[in-house]
């Protein structure tokens, strides 16, 4: 025994007010005699043990508190309830967590919404098992959740939870208002994430009917009007109609007569906005004007102060007067000028507006001096292949006089917006990671309008363009036309660069396809002509980074050495500096300190012959940087992991997965120094990166909440983050999702549940479900099958499961590192150091204590040798435990010896 221990419905728009717009629909119970205490009970008589219906009683009079505005006497009685619940064992479920669930529409009321969170978040994730996921309490309290995770700027959990609720709600009438909870919060943050459903889901709240006590305020109906209008201007729809229609709206609306003047301001100049682009100039003019008169009495300076000054001088123009459109734009940039807070891009579009004033006028060099000042300034914080740099380039006449003393003058001559294509792809290769996508954008676009675009040179440049992107299927088609019209060998092509493309798109990207890599590969691999050094380079540190990704470490490792033997070219070029890149990513991560030290010394030397390629050094810096052991780092390598992120950010489209890959780095900086609240944030905004891709990767998504579940357990917040592990684990496919990654999701979500549930039966039951399934385990690597078992068998011996389960599992641990091909002192240590554990609870031989001396033995050597290579932790309190119990298993087994 175990040891003790887009048709727009614009009906819609005239939506009722809502009667109560904070209120909640429940049912009003009998009232309450203020006197009556329920805390206590008559003297010489025994307490009354409270039951379900006097909870769900208090709850039902707090309610009609509630709906009456007597808040303060709900919140009272809601409290009393919560506190019944502590004394006694004999309430069920779903009456338990009722007075949490009160509490969370009382917080909700009020907008504290950290307090909405942590209500709702225990009673979803206490009410997360069987018979109750459904439960009508369960789903408001996501809704809830999923509220407050939107009001707090969270929108990658808003959109996790408030999908569920929304779904879980959908057709039950006894979920009405919670459907119309969820379904409000959620059309905002689709629109606010660009979810490709967004304009549905938004269309449809306003095309449902009112519902009765909606939580949903009227400002936030209008709001939501707001948005549709805006998403059919972004769209196309006539100006004029909407213009007119908005109007109406906002004279008529109850909605937008309960928000506040500042919202109902704000809404007015989108009218202005839309009168203008329709042409009624007086009407936007005089909208406008009101709105500036608004915003300068209320002193209210931000960007927004800016946008409808420079509407209300384009409108200005636009009428005839240009002069004073000039007056008006000089004189409010005089009054702005040093001004704290005031955005100094905003003085870009008043100086591009000046120029364009002034050239109207006739006024050719004061029009090219306003836009060398708007470049001027628009540099000082972005680069110089950024759109809006490259925007003002077609208004700088480069043989202006004014144009020989510009500071900028050799830049703009020196800016190639043209790029020329070649027959291997350097070029393009080289403008991508010199951050100029955006102008081989327009190569790509101008060329597709010629009959350049049917040459071989234009199907390999794009489809080189479009991998590196991440456009992986778009890239593989490219290379499919190229071979359909030219054949395997096009002329003039080097046979290995189509396949080196292939491979790009296959792999580095965010949903690598393995089976497409290994049948590329296996083509290039039957070359008979040796292959380009540098291209050899490429092909062979992808085969590592392929092997990186899906954590094949063995093969990576192997992969690594052989790559630094390959020979290289005489001088560096930009295909050898993406493969040194590309290599450093996975070997900073998993190689031994002289391999590390090899890979950084090569790239940063080598990298210093292309000063151009600032992304492709970022990249490289990022993964130097954001692996390195603490003695590596210096006291601002944060600063100089967000300079990083900066840079990436400026060179790439802002869902590039390099973006996602700077944004973890600095997640994982802020876990290393245990400033966990910094490193939920920036996983946050990875998530969000990650989303914004045109394929997003769902296991990535799923992956990447998970992870934020587990550090929300580590701060303490189980409710929390027990619900989020499980909508992540819900979104994974176990038996064909990305191995490593929805192991690690599994992993998690059994955490959440332990913490949350304290029941490791049920623990044992999700890693049952698939540890015990050769579909699900033969598919993970080796290390995460060990950790899947040991993880198994710890639930199993807190359960008090048979030994000789337990003894299973760890065997199985320990032949899953038979697999690996060599040794890794520090896993097998570990096994070991939990099979002590376990022979030690489970009273079996020695207690343990040959186990332990093993586990010891082999950390030693890990320690000795370093063998892991990985970051370097704070490891105290690792073996403070490892003392403790060689301690006590070490005394019990003293105890069976001879004297």
């Amino acid at each position: 025994m175990r040891k003790t221990d887009a048709h727009i419905g614009w009906a819609a728009f005239g939506r009722p007010i809502i009667c109560l717009a904070l209120g909640m629909a429940c049912a009003t119970g009998p009232a309450i005699a203020q006197s009556q205490s329920w805390g206590a009970a008559p003297t010489a008589q025994a307490p009354r043990t409270p039951t379900d219906s006097d909870i769900i009683a208090m709850i039902e009079a707090g309610m009609a508190d509630f709906h009456a505005g007597n808040t303060d006497a709900a919140l009272q009685r809601f409290e009393a309830a919560n506190d019944l619940t502590f004394s006694t064992n004999n309430l069920g479920l779903s009456a338990k967590h009722l007075p949490n669930l009160a509490l969370a529409r009382y917080y909700l009321k009020i907008e504290d919404w950290d307090e909405v969170a942590r209500f709702a978040a225990s009673v979803a994730s206490a009410l997360d098992v069987d018979g109750y996921r459904d439960h009508p309490y369960r789903i408001e309290a996501m809704a809830f959740q999923g509220a407050a995770a939107y009001a707090n700027d969270r929108l990658n959990e808003a959109d996790l939870l408030l999908r569920a609720a929304f779904a879980a709600s959908a057709g039950r009438a006894d979920l009405v208002v919670t459907q119309d909870l969820a379904h409000a919060y959620l059309a905002a943050t689709a629109f606010q994430t660009n979810a490709p459903d967004a304009i549905d889901v938004l269309q449809a709240y306003l095309d449902a009917p009112t519902v009765e006590h909606s939580w949903i305020a009227p400002e936030m109906v209008a709001f939501l009007v707001y948005v549709r209008v805006f998403a059919a201007f972004r769209a196309g729809d006539d100006p004029g109609v909407l213009a007119q229609l908005y109007a109406e709206y906002l004279d008529a609306s109850p909605d937008v007569a309960a928000s506040d003047p500042q919202t109902q301001s704000y809404f007015r100049g989108f009218l202005g906005l839309l009168q203008g682009e329709a042409g009624t100039l007086e009407a936007a003019r005089a909208t406008l004007q009101e709105r500036h008169d608004y915003l300068t009495r209320n002193d209210l300076i931000d960007d927004d102060y800016l946008k409808n000054i420079q509407r209300l001088a384009m409108i200005r123009n636009n009428m005839g007067d240009t002069v004073g459109a000039i007056e008006f734009l000089e004189s409010n940039m005089n009054a702005l000028r040093g001004r704290a807070g005031i955005n100094p891009e905003g003085f870009v579009t008043f100086e591009q507006d000046l120029g364009i004033f002034q050239t109207n006028l006739g006024n050719i060099a004061q029009g090219q001096q306003h836009f060398r000042n708007a470049y001027e300034i628009i540099r000082r914080t972005r680069e110089r292949y950024d759109s809006q740099v490259l925007a003002l380039h077609s208004l700088l006449d480069q043989g202006d006089p004014g144009f020989a003393t510009f500071a900028f003058a050799d830049e703009l001559r020196l800016v190639q917006t043209d790029i020329t294509l070649d027959q291997d792809g350097t070029r393009v290769l080289g403008a991508f990671f010199a951050g100029q996508y955006l102008a081989l954008d327009r190569v790509m676009i101008a060329l597709a309008e010629t009959s350049d675009a049917e040459t071989s040179q234009y199907l390999l440049n794009r489809a080189l363009y479009l991998g590196l992107g991440g456009y992986r299927d778009q890239a593989l088609g490219d290379i499919a036309a190229l071979r359909a019209a030219f054949g395997n060998a096009p002329p003039g092509i080097d046979p290995a660069v189509p396949l080196i493309v292939e491979l790009i798109a296959a792999i580095w990207g965010p949903d690598p396809d393995q089976a497409e890599a290994a049948r590329v590969f296996e083509a290039l691999d039957a070359m008979r002509d040796p292959i380009r050094p540098d291209l050899r380079m490429v092909a062979e540190s992808l085969r590592v980074y392929l092997a990186y990704i899906f954590d094949q470490n063995t093969a990576a490792l192997q992969g690594i050495e052989g790559w630094l033997a390959l020979p290289r070219p005489a001088a560096p070029t930009a295909w050898s500096l993406f493969a040194q890149a590309v290599a450093l990513e996975a070997g900073m991560n998993i190689s031994g300190p002289q391999t590390r030290a090899a890979l950084r010394a090569e790239f940063e030397r080598d990298i210093e012959t292309a000063p151009d390629l600032t992304v492709l050094r970022a990249y490289g810096q990022l993964s130097i940087i954001g692996s390195a052991v603490e003695s590596e780092l210096g006291p601002d390598s944060l600063v100089r992991l967000n300079a990083l992120r900066r840079q990436v950010r400026d060179g790439l489209p802002a869902y590039h997965s390099l973006v996602a890959y700077a944004e973890f780095a600095l997640n994982n900086a802020h876990q290393r120094r245990g400033e966990i609240e910094q490193a939920i944030e920036w996983l946050d905004r990875a998530t969000t990166t990650a989303r914004l891709h045109p394929f997003p990767n769902a296991d990535t998504i799923a992956f990447t909440l998970s992870d934020q579940a587990r550090l929300l357990l580590g701060l303490g917040r189980t409710d929390q983050a027990a619900l989020i592990a499980r909508e992540a684990f819900d979104m994974i496919d176990p038996l064909t999702g990305r191995p490593n990654l929805v192991s690690a999701v599994i992993t998690n979500y059994a955490s959440t549940l332990r913490a949350r549930t304290q029941d490791s039966n049920r623990v044992v039951e999700v890693f049952a479900q698939y540890v015990d399934d050769p579909a699900y385990l033969d598919r993970m690597t080796p290390v995460n099958q060990k950790d899947q078992l040991l993880a198994y068998a710890d639930a199993l011996v807190d359960a008090g499961g048979e030994w000789d389960k337990v003894r299973d599992l760890l065997d199985r641990a320990g032949r899953a590192l038979d697999d690996v091909g060599h040794d890794l002192p520090y896993q097998r240590s570990g096994v070991a150091f939990f099979r002590a554990k376990a022979e030690y609870l489970y009273d079996i031989g020695d207690y343990g204590w040959a186990e332990m001396q093993f586990s010891n033995e082999r950390m030693a050597q890990d320690i000795a040798q370093d063998a892991t290579g990985t970051v370097q932790v704070d490891r105290t309190a690792e073996f403070q435990t490892r003392a403790s119990w060689t301690a006590s298993i070490g005394w019990d087994y003293a105890q069976t010896l001879p004297d």
